[in-house]
This record gives structure tokens, sequence and C-alpha cells, in this order.
């Protein structure tokens, strides 16, 4: 009886000491408050607008088939917006951050073009793309706090769909 219980409690401590995948692809550190968003059933992004301030990126929208979607973050400062053609869809993402705030998004798509926001000042990298090829942007999850957006994690899904997954991290 004593080696089942003692198998147990290192079986739970291997789980609580494993990192998850979530935690994994975040890029930036997950400090502040957090929030994801992901596009509703039958819609896709067509647009993602950031604010900057001093080089941070410190606030971010995505915009599903031209309605507006919650900004996160603050609204103050320079505004840039990445748009979307019809048909065209985000299939892989790269930037940089700092130890402060996200600095950088550079989404490529399906034209094939690249849609860069914010400024490469970070000293950090960082990429992530959809484990199915045939998968696209579907949202993000964020943690920000004053001064700007601290990390951001990718959400991939089928087009025209709400389902989203996780992608892997360069």
């Amino acid at each position: 009886m004593f080696q089942l219980e003692a198998m147990l409690a290192l079986l739970i401590l291997a789980f609580l000491g494993t990192p998850t995948v979530l935690t994994q692809d975040y890029h930036g550190p997950e400090v502040g408050k957090h929030s994801c968003t992901s596009t509703p059933e039958e819609k896709n992004i067509t647009s993602i607008r950031v604010f900057l301030q001093a080089r941070s990126i410190v606030g971010i929208q995505f915009n599903y088939d031209d309605k507006d979607g919650q900004v996160y973050g603050s609204t103050a400062g320079k505004e840039m917006v990445a748009r979307l053609s019809k048909e065209e869809h985000i299939t892989g993402v790269e930037g940089s951050y700092s130890p402060s705030a996200l600095t950088q998004i550079v989404f490529t798509t399906t034209q094939p073009r690249q849609l860069m926001v914010g400024y490469h000042v970070g000293i950090y990298q960082y990429s992530s793309y959809p484990d199915d090829p045939s998968f696209v942007l579907k949202g993000a999850c964020v943690s920000w706090r004053a001064g700007g957006i601290k990390s951001i994690l990718f959400l991939w899904g089928s087009e025209n769909s709400s389902c989203v997954k996780y992608g892997h991290s360069g």
C-alpha cells in the first residue's frame, strides 16, 4: 500500500512539474491581464490593428469580416493596420519582443506576402505556424499591463470555423 501512495505522489509531482503546450507557445513574458479572442463561426480575420507607443505594441485588435473586435491593451499612440484582401488568410507569424513588450508582428499570408506592424527593435525573436498546413490564423491570447502587450499566443484553425488549436513555435 505504501508503494502505491508513493507512486501516486510522484505521478502528481511529475504532472505539476510538466509545462503545458499553452505556456510553451506564448511569446514574451506572461504577466498582467490575460484574454483570448478567436473568430466567430463562419467568419475570418480581415484586419489586425495595433497601437504603438515608444516602439512597443500597447494594444491589439482582431477584426472579422470587417466588424471590429475588442481591443486588448491600450488604444493610445500610433495606429498601424494589417489589412487582408478577400480570400486572403494568415498562414504564419514572426516578430520580436523586448523584456517590456512586443515590438513587431509580421504576418505571412496566402497571397503570398508579408504584412508588418510595429518595429524590429526587440532583442528576442519568435515565430508561430500551424501544425496542419491547411490551417490559418483564427485568433490569439494576449497578456498585457501598463506599458504594452507583454506576450501573445497565436490560435490556428480551418477556414470559416471557430475551432482553434495551438501551433508550434520556432
